[in-house]
């Protein structure tokens, strides 16, 4: 029995980074927000990505984005609550899903892991102006799903809207830090929501 769920986790994460993908993520998506419209609890969705990831591949090779997006991961876990989820979605996008938090909440874990994320890269020396940009959907704040759950969760899923240069970073079409393998991204298409980009820069 161990080995059977030892074996599912490990399908469910990506290599790199060891965070969930983008199929568990949408999936449990779904249930976090069932639950919350069930007992009317916030849920908060937040999105990053790292702003000039494309210049760091281009100037250091993937090797080098490799271990950015690994420290972008470990960031994400070392502030996590024991309720939270982290997970890898895209070449150099992530998403936190954080039950029974609101905006303000949400966007103060989101400012505090773009200034560690900040303080951790900065021996480094990149000459990049690498960070992490972030955006954030709350429910019921950002809109009050209707219809059937299916497609309450698909109006609310996010798709992202990046901004300027970082929209496509690090999405090279060669290389280990590409989109996430097994990641059901073909499914991203239909996913909508508001996204507040307060995060970028």
């Amino acid at each position: 029995m161990k080995t059977f769920e030892s074996s599912r986790s490990t399908q469910l994460q990506t290599p790199l980074t060891g965070l969930y993908n983008r199929r568990f993520f949408d999936d449990y998506f779904e249930k976090e927000l069932n639950r919350s419209l069930r007992y009317s609890h916030h849920l908060a969705l937040v999105v990053f990505d790292l702003h000039r990831f494309k210049e760091v591949n281009d100037r250091y090779g993937h090797p080098q984005g490799d271990i950015l997006l690994q420290m972008a991961a470990a960031t994400l876990r070392k502030s996590m609550r024991t309720s939270d989820y982290a997970f890898r979605i895209g070449g150099d996008e992530f998403a936190l899903l954080l039950p029974q938090s609101g905006t303000e909440q949400a966007a103060t874990m989101s400012r505090r892991l773009r200034a560690a994320y900040a303080a951790t890269i900065e021996p480094l020396r990149l000459g990049v102006s690498l960070g992490l940009d972030y955006g954030l959907a709350v429910y019921p704040d950002d809109g009050e799903p209707t219809g059937d759950p299916d497609s309450r969760c698909r109006r609310e899923v996010v798709s992202v809207e990046k901004r300027g240069a970082a929209s496509s970073g690090g999405r090279s079409s060669s290389g280990r830090n590409t989109p996430c393998p097994n990641a059901g991204e073909a499914s991203s298409s239909s996913h909508r929501t508001n996204l507040r980009s307060i995060g970028d820069s």
